[in-house]
């Protein structure tokens, strides 16, 4: 039995696999085009959320029985395409839940406190000014959840901790069941005219697809700030953009954005309209998950469901 791994996951993974006897190849961020030559050579692919698994890789995935997913969403695989093939998809959904929801966190200090702004203008301009970066306390203000399953509920733990009001928005729970996780229900249009801060922490789908626009943004109160630490494809980036320049918001934070999921292998330049558009703008390359901690239980969740999936020995 042969496994691929295309990111840099856990070494606790093909430690496993080694030792169960599999064969392990670690080629990591090779790019669609190359993974669509060598897959029809391997049974377990292993990977994060880059490149996209479409239906042209899994047609030439002819021993494949496994792709195993280091992170929480899926929706980057053809979920239709590896039915028809019998192949089993995983994920780790408990691996990275709190490393994400501290993310969160760090991302709301630093845009109510300004402090990398406050770093750069120190050690880059040699400019001492205190009154350049006055900010907002947590304590006080409304944070909306849009998504308040396993992250977004350890989000709103934490926000709690820091004196924040919760409300969230999930079609999927009822009020009594929000109520549980330490939130009051809304609407998204009543969490976004109310909220200070929003962040997001849901699956990517159709419905949830470009669920923020211009429309939304202009729902927000004046000044508010956004968060996206799930999937680029939830906001539309030309509205951030112009949120942005507007002044409509007074801060975005993101741990994902759309172009991510693309092959740049080729040579492309990473690009989202955000990134021209100034104002208070914080993004990081999808850390979320990337602690060590997360990592290791990542690693513990898919090396335990691969061992019980293929009966290895």
């Amino acid at each position: 039995m042969k496994a691929l791994i295309i990111d840099n996951v856990s070494p606790m993974i093909p430690e496993t696999l080694r030792s169960h006897g599999v064969e392990v190849r670690i080629e990591v961020m090779p790019g669609a085009e190359v993974i669509k030559e060598i897959i029809p050579d391997y049974d377990i692919l292993i990977m994060r959320v880059v490149p996209p698994i479409d239906r042209a890789i899994l047609e030439r995935a002819k021993n494949l029985k496994v792709i195993a997913v280091c992170s929480v969403g899926t929706e980057h695989i053809d979920h239709a395409c590896a039915a028809e093939k019998g192949i089993l998809i995983m994920n780790a959904a408990m691996g990275s839940t709190n490393a994400v929801a501290e993310l969160t966190m760090c991302k709301l200090l630093e845009l109510n406190r300004h402090t990398m702004r406050a770093h750069r203008e120190v050690v880059e301009d040699g400019i001492w000014e205190k009154n350049h970066f006055k900010g907002h306390e947590l304590k006080g203000q409304t944070l909306g959840i849009i998504g308040i399953g396993r992250i977004g509920s350890r989000v709103a733990e934490l926000a709690t901790a820091f004196g924040m009001k919760i409300i969230a928005c999930d079609p999927y729970l009822t009020k009594e069941e929000i109520a549980a996780r330490g939130a009051e229900k809304k609407e998204l249009n009543e969490l976004l005219a109310e909220a200070d801060c929003v962040t997001m922490h849901l699956p990517l789908s159709k419905d949830s697809e470009n669920m923020i626009s211009y429309e939304q943004i202009d729902r927000m109160k004046p000044g508010a700030i956004l968060l996206n630490m799930s999937r680029g494809g939830h906001v539309d980036e030309d509205a951030l953009a112009y949120g942005l320049k507007s002044g409509k918001l007074g801060g975005l934070g993101m741990d994902v954005i759309k172009d991510e999921v693309g092959d740049l292998t080729g040579g492309d330049k990473l690009y989202s309209p955000v990134f021209e558009a100034g104002g208070e703008f914080v993004v990081s390359p999808h850390i979320g998950a990337v602690t060590a901690e997360a990592q290791n239980k990542i690693g513990r969740i898919i090396s335990s469901q691969l061992i019980e999936a293929l009966h290895l020995e």
